[in-house]
């Protein structure tokens, strides 16, 4: 149950009385650290609003769900607040996600990727054409909108399966597009790869700090060096999917004698299609169903990243 200050309540007639499970109060307790006293109930109020609106996910629909009518602005006001602190409410919304979820667990388990998600008008801050990855039946290669290069903790639900609970984003803005944002907002070009990096760092020591080791998914556009070499030197498992045209070497041999020279780095090249033949079977799930597949496991040297995988 979360209830609003008594004066308030005269003054703006919101509806204060919330029946929500008994841990709720202990993480809007949590979360609401991050503000004032004075104005840190407002956050509880709005996740309520969030929880219960609906139709399109709008600030409105917020408020309308949660009933705030009167002194909406001061609500607008302190919603501009947390956009400012996010990674402070995504650090806290992290320990209490590793507590409950993974807390027998030494490992936790997140994915690195990039949404697009549209928006319409001239004027829409940090807005662009982007490639847009679900098409649909009309075919629309590009979208206008925003992208957002997310950090997502993968859990395992009874009833939906493997599943992803967003905890931070950052926004991508094409280098084209950096002069249409506000200056005030001191918003500076960074492509994907280094958004991801800086994602991977924060959780990265999040996770250390609770003594957990930290395991990334990515899919193919993010096995580059500039998101490989950053992430592996913090001591990060990158779990990828390699381009078909990666180029592969097995591990150099072992010399006996020294020679002249600087010693090989890279063994022979080998072959994707060989190593995608694989020698055991695997089971996996996926979208509720069971499918058999090949593995292999191989040590090789990859020389875009200087690293091995």
């Amino acid at each position: 149950m979360f209830i609003a200050p008594k004066h308030l309540v005269r003054r703006a007639k919101m509806t204060t009385n919330y029946i929500f499970p008994g841990d709720w109060t202990a993480w809007m307790t949590a979360l609401a650290r991050a503000w004032h006293q004075r104005s840190a109930w407002r956050f509880g109020v709005i996740i309520i609003g969030i929880v219960l609106a609906q139709g399109r996910r709008t600030v409105t629909s917020w408020f309308r769900a949660a009933n705030i009518t009167k002194h909406y602005k001061a609500f607008y006001y302190f919603i501009g607040a947390v956009g400012k602190k996010t990674e402070t409410i995504a650090t806290i919304l992290l320990e209490i996600m590793i507590h409950l979820i993974y807390r027998k667990n030494p490992r936790v388990l997140m994915a690195i990727d990039d949404s697009p998600t549209k928006r319409y008008g001239p004027k829409v801050q940090g807005a662009g054409i982007h490639r847009n990855p679900t098409p649909g039946p009309q075919g629309h290669k590009f979208l206008y909108g925003h992208i957002w290069v997310s950090l997502s903790a993968l859990v395992r639900h009874k009833s939906w399966g493997t599943i992803g609970l967003p905890l931070l984003a950052k926004m991508y803005v094409r280098a084209k597009d950096i002069a249409t944002v506000p200056k005030h907002y001191q918003i500076s070009f960074q492509n994907k790869l280094q958004q991801a990096s800086e994602l991977v760092q924060w959780a990265a020591e999040c996770c250390k700090r609770l003594d957990k080791t930290l395991w990334i998914v990515t899919d193919g556009g993010y096995t580059r060096a500039g998101f490989l070499k950053p992430v592996i030197r913090l001591g990060v498992t990158v779990i990828t999917r390699l381009r078909k045209d990666a180029a592969l070497h097995a591990l150099p041999r072992p010399v006996k004698k020294r020679k002249r020279g600087r010693p090989r780095k890279y063994g022979r090249r080998l072959d994707l299609r060989q190593i995608a033949l694989g020698k055991y079977l695997v089971t996996l799930e996926t979208a509720g169903k069971k499918l058999t597949r090949k593995a292999q496991v191989k040590k090789t040297t990859n020389w875009p990243v200087g690293i091995r995988e």
